[in-house]
């Protein structure tokens, strides 16, 4: 028996104990550990190598124009320290940038695809963008900032969660505040509703 609360974050598997099966339980999962068994979950990363004092790395994706949430948690680790922003809304050109980077499904026995978009001319579903150097009117929504091998965001979902607008571009940066330096971003969220 499978139970789904209105408004929960929880995800009940009821499994009916018998004397014959001392297996049997009443095993409780988060919903988003849900979501990578119905293989909606996903991931995005990105590396940068020899950054020095203000130089950037990002990564770039539109939300798809859906009823489909996004449900994102970030992480930024470095060899250095470093500002950490989320931007939201605004452009970025077409020009800059590498796009069609690969989302990985987090259920590797799913063959369902990201709704998100890379922010190519002809965007790609299920891509990503990556050190995309024009952002024009984006608003940073969120800030923080790290030393030396301390993870910002550190994936701590009950305060590091973000909601996504649909149809919206989004944009992960890291930038240095100290060189040379690597930086690493890493994204994981799950896409909840139709």
């Amino acid at each position: 028996m499978t139970i789904l609360p209105a408004n929960s974050d929880l995800y009940i598997q009821v499994k009916i104990v018998s004397p014959s099966d001392p297996a049997g339980g009443f095993p409780i999962i988060a919903y988003e550990h849900h979501e990578i068994h119905e293989g909606d979950h996903y991931s995005a990363h990105h590396s940068k190598t020899g950054m020095g004092d203000g130089d950037k790395t990002n990564i770039c994706f539109r939300t798809s124009d859906s009823t489909k949430q996004i449900h994102a948690l970030y992480n930024l680790t470095g060899t250095g320290a470093a500002y950490f922003r989320v931007k939201e809304g605004g452009t970025a050109s077409d020009a800059s940038g590498t796009d069609a980077q690969v989302i990985f499904n987090n259920n590797r026995l799913s063959s369902n695809t990201s709704s998100l978009l890379d922010k190519a001319a002809v965007p790609a579903v299920g891509k990503y963008s990556v050190d995309v150097t024009s952002d024009l009117g984006s608003t940073t929504i969120h800030e923080e900032y790290g030393g030396a091998a301390k993870a910002v965001g550190a994936n701590f979902r009950a305060t590091n969660e973000l909601i996504l607008k649909s149809d919206c571009l989004y944009i992960f940066e890291g930038e240095a505040d100290a060189g040379p330096i690597i930086l690493h971003i890493d994204l994981s969220w799950y896409e909840h509703g139709a």
